[in-house]
C-alpha cells in the first residue's frame, strides 16, 4: 500500500512488488514451520539472494546464516557490494551472517560493499570440485574455441554462436565447443546449432579438461574466465553484447578477459597477438589453497 500510494511506481513495476512480497511471505511461512521447534542452530547455503524468507525466518528463530560462495561476485553485482547509501538499512535487510569465499581477490571485491564488514568475510579457499592434476596431466592444447554459456541467455548466446561459426569457417583447422551452464533449461537451442559443426558439451564434460584443450575462451562475463585462470588460455569477453553488457565490461576492468566485438574474428584476433596480456588476477588469489579449518571456525566446530 506505501508503494502505490507513492506513486513512484508504474503497473508493470507494481506487479513485481506484489510478486516478490507474496513469495517472500509464502516462503517465510513455510521455512518457519519446518525450522521452529527443533534444535537447528546454524544454517550453510548459497546464494542468500531468493532466499529472503528463509534468512528471516531463521533470523526469527535465533539461527545463525551462513553463505557459501557459488560463483561470480562482481562490482555493480545486484545482489552484492551495495553502495554506502544503502548502509542506514542493511540492518533491516536479509542477509547472512557470515559469508565463505574461495579467495582474497573475492573479499577486498565485497570489502567494497556495505552489506558485510570484513570481519563477516572468510576466505575458506578452493573448495570447488577439482579434477585430480594427474588425470589431465596429457591433455593437449588444440586448436579449440570454447564458448562457456551461462543460464538463462541462450538467446544470447546461440545468437552469437551462428555469428562465430562464420568467422571460424575463415579457419578450418579450428573447432568450436559450446559448454552449457550446469543449470541451462534451454538445452535444445544449443543443440539446435550441431548442423552448423559447433560441438555442445554438457555435464558429462567437465570444465577443466575443455580449459586443457582450448586456446580461446569466448563468454560475456563469468567464473569460467577465473577458472581459465593457469590454463594458458585466452579470455575473450563480448563487449557490448547481449543484456549484461555492463557485467562484461567488468570482466575487462578487473583484467580477466580481453575484450571482443562481436563483428571480430576471434581466431585472428588471437594470431595477431604478440603477447597475451598477462592478468592481474593470480589464480592462488582467486582459488586460494582450501583451508577447512577457517569453514570449521566460521561454522563453530573448532
Amino acid at each position: 500500500k506505501s508503494a502505490a500510494s507513492s506513486k513512484q511506481f508504474n503497473r508493470e513495476e507494481m506487479e513485481q512488488i506484489r510478486s516478490a512480497m507474496h513469495i517472500f511471505f509464502e516462503e517465510f511461512r513455510g521455512y518457519y514451520f519446518v525450522l521452529k521447534n527443533q534444535p537447528t542452530r546454524k544454517l550453510l547455503f548459497t546464494c542468500h539472494y531468493h532466499n529472503e524468507g528463509l534468512i528471516a525466518a531463521a533470523k526469527c528463530l535465533g539461527i545463525e546464516c551462513i553463505e557459501f560462495q557459488h560463483g561470480l561476485i562482481a562490482s555493480n553485482d545486484l545482489y552484492y557490494v551495495y553502495h554506502e547509501q544503502f548502509a542506514p538499512v542493511i540492518s533491516k535487510s536479509f542477509f547472512p551472517e557470515k559469508i565463505l569465499v574461495y579467495g582474497h581477490y573475492w573479499k577486498s571485491i565485497l570489502e567494497n560493499g556495505c552489506e558485510f564488514h570484513s570481519h563477516q568475510i572468510h576466505v575458506a579457499g578452493d573448495y570447488l570440485y577439482r579434477l585430480n592434476q594427474e588425470l589431465t596431466n596429457g591433455i593437449k592444447k588444440e586448436n579449440l574455441i570454447l564458448v562457456c554459456a551461462q543460464k538463462n541467455m541462450h538467446d544470447d548466446y546461440t545468437t552469437y554462436t551462428q555469428q562465430l561459426m562464420r568467422h571460424a569457417s575463415e579457419h578450418p583447422d579450428w573447432k568450436v565447443i559450446v559448454k552449457l551452464h550446469p543449470l541451462e533449461k534451454n538445452k535444445q537451442a544449443y543443440y539446435d546449432l550441431e548442423p552448423l559443426g559447433v560441438e555442445i558439451r554438457d555435464i558429462e564434460t567437465p570444465l577443466d579438461v575443455l580449459l586443457k584443450r582450448c586456446k580461446i575462451q569466448i563468454s560475456i562475463y563469468s567464473t569460467t574466465f577465473y577458472d581459465a585462470l593457469g590454463f594458458d588460455v585466452c579470455n575473450y569477453s563480448l563487449q557490448n553484447y547481449g543484456s549484461m553488457s555492463d557485467y562484461a565490461a567488468d570482466m575487462i576492468a578487473e583484467a580477466v578477459a580481453h575484450p571482443l566485438l562481436a563483428s571480430e574474428n576471434p581466431i585472428a584476433k588471437f594470431l595477431s597477438f604478440d603477447q597475451i596480456r598477462a592478468p592481474v588476477a593470480l589464480r592462488e588469489d582467486v582459488y586460494c589453497t582450501f583451508d577447512q579449518t577457517v569453514i570449521e571456525k566460521a561454522i563453530g566446530l573448532s
